[in-house]
């Protein structure tokens, strides 16, 4: 649940303490090797309806699917335009012809997802849909638990044939609405937490992801969820963050992702880093769509979360409702703008009203600043990955090489060029951390409040309703960032927007992202190819 730029900031005295030489190595984005674990993507219960998907067939979905709308979807399917059995397969032809082997964004195919799609349009023919996704394939990010016939393994050798006991809370949730999961999607390995040489988006088992828009960082760990809807081989994808990982791969990818406040998304039953920072959220092509999947997300309290108490008020709240949110008067910091982008503000605060406020970058700096008396972050994050995957892998019935965390990496430790061939010593180090649960508790509260003193603070200076700003917010804090692409020329690296609010402020964030979306114009789709990757020049 890292960004790797997270993680080299976050880590780098950790890195050391465990005897690491120095910074990460520079990224190698584009190998042509995989590694010996990578599973191939199995499309043996498929490959007859994909065989038996017409040209003509597969052009009419490609009209409302290739990058287009959740709601012009829905509205296909609602028209027998299409059934979700035709768009299951569209989906899974396009991940065939363009995914497996070469972008890498799935790591694992639902085998039963044909049959789930084809009993959704019995009930839709039937008059009776489920609800506000009914046969709409979505895509989960690896470490989401699913108790169906795929596995839940973050990537892991070790978790290679894990399976759960039970659905986690937010698929259970996605199930209710009458979702298809077509899949898992590729993640950096352990959510980015296992190696301190850690490469973006890949995993022994899922490979290298490989960013659609070119030879440039996907970023992690959400990297499969981000690139699969960026190429659009899911209308929906789901990814999970700690710091930085659903915002991260959102803006390298161009697409709309969506962290949410702490504890307004379930985090039930996915491999955890730590629970006092953790949360699933939603990826899509535009806010809208974003929108929605956070409706479904946070439709229901999940009594077990013991976080969920907070979020309270917005628990079941329509948040594709704030798309249409007038915007007029809602106040934006924006530290150190350059004069192309001062002028592209200018232009959107004229049509909308938003209101762009200059916060000097050294006031800006002040809110993540380290002060004198805060606990360690990097410290808190591997005690919590112990306690929390422990618990975890003993809730799911992991055993044998997987029963702990020192099982992992012991189990990785006896073939590390197949296993871990990037080191594992962040695992290591969070294997044998000393520091009491009790007192991870404590000191993660004392981390997030000073975080929180320090972003309120300047919000209140200010009077802001959220900060545009480049960095991944205040993910100690809890609060809420949404990542909005901008129009990118083809061949360029992707440009994006984000914006940072107080805790449940979604729905201000959502109205300022759409108002902002609507005005710049869409995003700009990758163009994919059938080639193989090339090799580093």
């Amino acid at each position: 649940m890292f960004s790797l730029a997270a993680i080299t900031v976050v880590f780098v005295s950790l890195a050391t303490a465990a005897a690491a030489t120095g910074p990460p190595p520079a990224v190698v984005q584009y190998t042509t090797k995989d590694g010996p674990l990578k599973r191939d993507l199995d499309f043996s219960r498929f490959q007859s309806a994909i065989d038996g998907l017409t040209s003509t067939r597969a052009a009419a979905i490609a009209r409302v699917a290739r990058n287009g709308s959740l709601a012009g979807i829905e509205a296909a399917l609602r028209a027998g335009t299409f059934t979700s059995e035709e768009l299951t397969t569209w989906y899974l032809a396009r991940i065939q012809r363009y995914d497996a082997g070469r972008y890498n964004s799935v790591l694992e195919l639902n085998p039963d997802a044909l049959t789930i799609a084809r009993a959704a349009d019995g009930t839709r023919t039937a008059g009776k849909a489920t609800g506000r996704l009914h046969g709409i394939p979505v895509l989960v990010k690896g470490n989401i638990s699913t108790a169906d016939k795929m596995h839940t393994s973050a990537g892991a050798a070790a978790l290679a044939d894990h399976r759960v006991d039970r659905d986690s809370f937010i698929v259970t949730e996605l199930r209710d609405a009458g979702a298809v999961i077509i899949g898992k999607a590729n993640l950096s390995e352990w959510s980015n937490l296992m190696t301190s040489n850690s490469i973006s988006g890949y995993s022994a088992l899922g490979g290298f992801t490989r960013n659609p828009y070119g030879r440039f960082d996907v970023s992690g760990s959400s990297s499969g969820s981000a690139v699969a809807a960026a190429a659009s081989f899911a209308a929906l994808t789901v990814g999970t963050e700690t710091h930085g990982s659903i915002i991260a791969p959102s803006k390298a990818n161009n697409v709309v992702g969506l962290k949410p406040s702490l504890g307004l998304v379930s985090r039930d039953r996915i491999i955890p880093i730590s629970d006092e920072q953790d949360t699933a959220g939603p990826i899509g092509r535009s806010v809208a769509d974003v929108a929605a999947l956070l409706t479904v997300l946070a439709g229901k309290r999940d009594a077990g979360d013991a976080k969920s108490s907070r979020a309270a008020r917005l628990i079941g709240h329509d948040f594709t409702a704030d798309t249409a949110r007038p915007v007029k008067g809602l106040r934006v910091g924006v530290v150190d703008a350059g004069a192309k982008q001062r002028a592209r503000l200018n232009k959107i605060s004229s049509a909308s009203g938003i209101v762009f406020v200059d916060i000097p970058p050294d006031r800006y700096g002040a809110t993540v600043r380290d002060v004198d008396g805060a606990p360690d972050e990097r410290m808190l994050l591997t005690a919590g990955m112990k306690y929390g995957v422990d618990d975890y892998l003993r809730a799911t019935h992991a055993g044998g090489r997987a029963a702990s965390l020192a099982a992992v990496v012991a189990y990785n430790e006896r073939d590390l060029d197949a296993r871990a061939p990037y080191g594992q010593d962040l695992l290591e180090y969070a294997a044998t951390s000393r520091m009491s649960r009790a007192e991870w508790r404590r000191q993660a509260a004392k981390l997030r409040a000073i975080r929180q003193k320090q972003a309120r603070r300047l919000l209140s200076e200010f009077r802001l309703d959220a900060v545009l700003d480049q960095d991944v917010g205040y993910p100690a804090a809890g609060f809420p960032s949404i990542v909005i692409p901008t129009p990118s020329l083809a061949g360029r690296q992707p440009r994006f927007l984000q914006l940072t609010g107080d805790a449940l402020s979604e729905p201000k964030l959502i109205a300022i992202a759409a108002a902002i979306e609507g005005l710049q114009g869409p995003r700009r789709a990758p163009r994919l190819t059938q080639k193989p990757i090339p090799a580093p020049s």
